[in-house]
């Protein structure tokens, strides 16, 4: 059940939400369970055996560890028992592939079926092993708050990554607001307006010009493909974070933002701290750091990031194409390392360097997610020949701009706008010039027409699931 479906806002969300808001305190937690089993049941009930499992070793191998008895072997033992349902549902088929293709051509592909944001809660439960070992949170003792907090069904399909030490206190003693509540569902209506009007307009553009094939795009058209997928993917993905986030307020938990404008970033080191924040910090802290983080010679340092970057793209996906991305961005980020660590600088005006990092941060990115897209590595090289202008098949004759209609070029305009805080920045400083009542009704009628247009985006356009639902 996708967050931009027509059951879950119109049917689940309702329930959940305002069935825990009449429930007792006491039992809001177990609501919680039952209400997030069945979301996750809705659409994968086959694999409700395999969550539960992961929340029955956990839970319990915190509580082992906690009396120190071999708490080492533990956790090693529940690590491995989180990543091995990993590694054999979304690895699996890509090794027999690999192994196929150097020699043991005889070996048949299983086609095993991803379960549902198994990336994420075992990210979840591997962190909450951690935290108990080193002793940053105690174990919870009690199985249904911890329960709740593994399957937590606005965080469950996509994050964001959030502590077990983060929300415990939400779980054992959670207090609901309306101003909280209100809050939270002007943050669910901006991120379910992010993904229906800019992800899903943007993602028409991307799709038709990617079935085109490389060599019949021009290199404005395969340009259009790369600015629009770096578009579509960041608001798809941050729409649903705000739509996770707002879920989670008007049930009274305050969840981890995970994006801060992303592209406005001069360097890829400063991309990763504004884009997948959780999923940055959780890899710094349990494998940057256990590895060494910055001790050590500098040799080992690059080699500490590089792991962290090859493990990020194969997070991602098991495909080529993932761990190239991966390592792609690996690579820049030891160069901005190396250029920093020698005080490196261009002989230019400040204003001038800033303007052309944020250009060359902009060109890796964009280069960066033509891997990401790319159903093959082929592909994506010669969907960088379009946009490089030498393919040499002759392009189909299709103009750019008859994708960018007067509704599409409008889309992009204002998806380029809004991926920076200049219209918060700019609503802020007029709010501050008018009566509070008027910004009042002013900010709720608006809130009223995102959520009208998204809705019937929803009931009558094209069903199109969230990107990071694949991982």
């Amino acid at each position: 059940m996708a967050f931009n479906s027509a059951i879950f806002l119109f049917g689940f969300l309702p329930i959940s939400v305002l069935g825990n808001l009449a429930i007792k305190e006491k039992y809001r937690n177990l609501w919680l369970v039952l209400c997030s089993l069945f979301f996750y049941a809705w659409t994968q009930p086959q694999f409700l055996w395999l969550l539960l499992t992961v929340v029955a070793v956990d839970y319990v191998s915190g509580i082992l560890m906690e009396r120190g008895k071999a708490s080492k072997l533990i956790l090693f033992l529940s690590v491995l028992g989180n990543l091995a349902g990993l590694l054999y549902f979304k690895y699996f088929d890509f090794l027999i592939g690999l192994v196929a293709r150097f020699g043991h051509r005889n070996l048949q592909l299983l086609h095993l079926l991803l379960p549902m944001g198994i990336s994420f809660y075992t990210f979840k439960g591997i962190s909450y092993l951690a935290d108990v070992y080193m002793k940053r949170t105690p174990a919870e003792k009690n199985l249904l708050n911890f329960t709740a907090y593994m399957v937590l069904f606005p965080q469950i399909l996509s994050g964001p990554i959030d502590s077990y030490g983060k929300l415990a206190p939400a779980l054992r003693d959670r207090k609901l607001s309306a101003d909280q509540f209100s809050e939270g569902a002007k943050r669910f209506i901006l991120g379910l307006s992010q993904k229906m009007l800019f992800a899903n307009t943007l993602g028409v553009i991307v799709d038709d010009l990617w079935e085109c094939g490389a060599g019949s795009l021009s290199w404005e058209c395969a340009w259009l493909g790369s600015i629009a997928y770096s578009l579509q993917i960041y608001f798809d993905f941050a729409g649903y974070t705000g739509m996770a986030i707002g879920v989670g307020k008007m049930l009274g938990f305050e969840f981890s933002e995970n994006f801060d404008y992303p592209y406005l970033s001069k360097s890829i080191t400063e991309f990763w701290r504004r884009w997948h924040i959780t999923l940055g910090e959780w890899f710094k802290k349990y494998v940057y750091i256990p590895l060494g983080g910055n001790r050590g010679s500098a040799l080992r340092v690059y080699l500490n990031l590089g792991i962290v970057f090859l493990l990020t793209g194969i997070w991602h996906g098991a495909a080529l194409t993932f761990i190239f991305w991966g390592l792609f961005h690996g690579f820049f980020r030891l160069l901005e390392k190396f250029l920093k660590d020698r005080k490196l600088r261009l002989p230019l005006p400040s204003p001038v360097i800033s303007f052309l990092q944020h250009v060359y941060c902009l060109f890796v990115l964009n280069i960066g997610w033509v891997f990401f897209r790319a159903p093959g590595f082929q592909i994506a090289l010669s969907y960088l020949k379009a946009m490089l202008g030498r393919m040499s098949l002759a392009p189909c004759g299709v103009s750019v701009w008859e994708y960018l209609d007067r509704w599409n070029g409008c889309i992009l305009l204002l998806a380029i706008l809004f991926a920076t805080p200049l219209p918060k920045n700019l609503v802020r400083k007029l709010g501050q010039k008018l009566d509070p009542r008027v910004c009042i009704i002013a900010k709720d009628l608006f809130f009223l027409l995102l959520l009208l247009l998204s809705a019937t985006e929803v009931v009558t356009g094209t069903y199109q699931t969230f990107i990071y639902f694949q991982f």
